[in-house]
């Protein structure tokens, strides 16, 4: 569905279907956001996490954090 690299501050919205998973590989410089409200970075700067959910109730966008900050 989507393959690429988040500079920081810029989002992908994440499309309303279901099963939707993420593979990051800076889980400490990616962010989701639900409905307006930012997440904590979902790891360690420089870690991959593999099979991050994406779908649930409310408006998810994944963005790329700049220095700890939300996007």
């Amino acid at each position: 569905m989507f393959s690429g690299i988040l500079d920081p501050g810029q989002t992908w919205t994440v499309p309303d279907e279901p099963g939707l998973v993420m593979t990051t590989g800076n889980a400490g410089g990616t962010v989701l956001v639900r409905n307006g409200k930012a997440g904590s970075p979902l790891g360690a700067q420089g870690s991959v996490l593999h099979g991050v959910q994406l779908t649930g109730k409310g408006n998810t966008t994944a963005g790329g954090a700049a220095a700890g900050k939300s996007p």
